[in-house]
């Protein structure tokens, strides 16, 4: 079978590759045999391995963050599981009843420590008690200005204002950042990678079905996914643009 790179490959177009290379059985469907089905593993661990550290403009995405409604953490909404960081926050204040976006300036822990220290003495403010037992003091009748995350799991805003709900709502957030996104077992899906990202993919997963079900290495996958690994380096460093501030949680994909 020729070796189509560059480009992108659905899963049984690289499936079918990879055990071309390793003079396996043909398949037509990625469940036809047991080798197949391996190999589909393989290189769905490689997709999540590649992602893992994959900084590319394209992966920034619009999203809302989801609601806790506890009305003892008002000022609390969630990450999605799937984000990996956040670069802009924004909350719609409704002025006037239309949408009125604000952005919402990320704080350090010990920054946001700080603000919530000093709104205590304020006579507008909740104590609100954190998950870890610890109590912040968070002014209650205004949009929210600054957030945090102690945990990664958990947004943690300033205030919140209380003559509009009892708490913040998601659904009035809008979010950019850096979703993970996810693999699907078909054959005719196409793993969300940026078209030059696929020879590596094909690289890395071909020397890894190699090494784990043939017991071999293969010397020249190893020096094609070295040469693509450095050439996407230097491409990425070249084209890097300049972060907003915001806050990385550091996530990999659930596989």
């Amino acid at each position: 079978m020729s070796d189509p790179r560059p480009g992108k490959m659905t899963l049984i177009e690289i499936v079918q590759n990879i055990l071309s290379a390793m003079d396996s059985d043909e398949v037509n469907s990625i469940g036809d045999t047991v080798e197949a089905v391996q190999v589909a593993d393989i290189v769905q661990e490689t997709f999540y391995e590649i992602i893992g550290g994959l900084e590319e403009p394209h992966r920034s995405n619009a999203f809302q963050l989801e609601s806790l409604s506890d009305v003892n953490k008002p000022n609390y909404l969630k990450i999605p599981g799937s984000v990996k960081d956040i670069e802009q926050l924004y909350y719609d204040t409704q002025k006037s009843s239309k949408v009125t976006w604000e952005k919402v300036t990320y704080l350090s822990p010990g920054e946001f420590l700080q603000v919530s220290l000093n709104q205590s003495t304020s006579s507008n403010t909740t104590a609100v008690t954190d998950f870890s037992g610890a109590v912040h003091y968070i002014i209650n009748n205004a949009h929210p200005t600054y957030y945090t995350s102690f945990d990664d799991e958990y947004l943690v805003f300033n205030s919140w204002k209380s003559s509009t709900g009892s708490t913040l709502q998601g659904v009035y957030s809008m979010a950019l950042g850096t979703q993970m996104p996810s693999f699907t077992m078909e054959d005719t899906f196409v793993p969300d990678l940026p078209a030059d990202y696929f020879p590596l993919l094909l690289s890395e997963a071909k020397q890894s079905a190699f090494v784990n079900l043939k017991q071999v290495s293969n010397s020249v996958e190893d020096r094609r996914s070295r040469r693509q690994r450095v050439r996407l380096m230097n491409n990425i460093h070249r084209a890097k643009r300049k972060q907003s501030s915001g806050v990385n949680f550091g996530r990999q994909a659930n596989h």
